[in-house]
């Protein structure tokens, strides 16, 4: 699965000095019981549209891209990050369907998300329209909101 995540974040100098980082869990724990195992290939990353360093950490849980420069300190402001990765082994198959489960914003981050937003694609997505010109593979999507672990329920969604 191809991901391009687009992460703008303002820096005060305080929290953001030389840049972010972004981790990725390694596996996940299906609704059944199984622990899947995903890897990932780091396609490329930058910072307002140029290349931007980073270098990768791995433990047995996560593995973080941390994106930035420890020789280079950032000038407070606005920056938009892009990382575009590629990830494998994150679908469930089951009797009657496939399931996708992505958390799109991750977990841990040390200020609140403003605002998320995630565009799902899928290859011939043109010849699979409905007559409400939604994709007729598509059962249902589930999206939720709030902090790991925390009781909110689904948010409205456009589909």
């Amino acid at each position: 699965m191809e991901m391009r995540e687009n992460i703008t974040v303002l820096s005060l100098g305080k929290e953001i000095r030389r840049g972010i980082f972004r981790t990725l869990p390694l596996s996940w724990h299906r609704q059944d019981g199984k622990i899947f195992s995903v890897d990932y290939v780091i396609k490329s990353v930058s910072r307002n549209g140029l290349p931007e360093p980073y270098s990768l950490d791995r433990t047995t849980k996560a593995l973080t891209v941390r994106i930035g420069s420890a020789d280079r300190t950032l000038k407070p402001g606005i920056y938009n990050y892009e990382i575009r990765y590629q990830v494998s082994n994150h679908f469930s198959r089951f009797h009657d369907w496939d399931e996708l489960y992505w958390n799109v914003t991750g977990n841990d981050w040390s200020w609140p998300i403003g605002k998320a937003r995630f565009q799902l694609v899928l290859p011939d997505a043109a010849g699979q329209l409905n007559a409400d010109g939604r994709d007729a593979r598509l059962r249902t999507i589930d999206v939720y909101t709030g902090r790991q672990g925390g009781e909110r329920p689904p948010c409205d969604h456009p589909a």
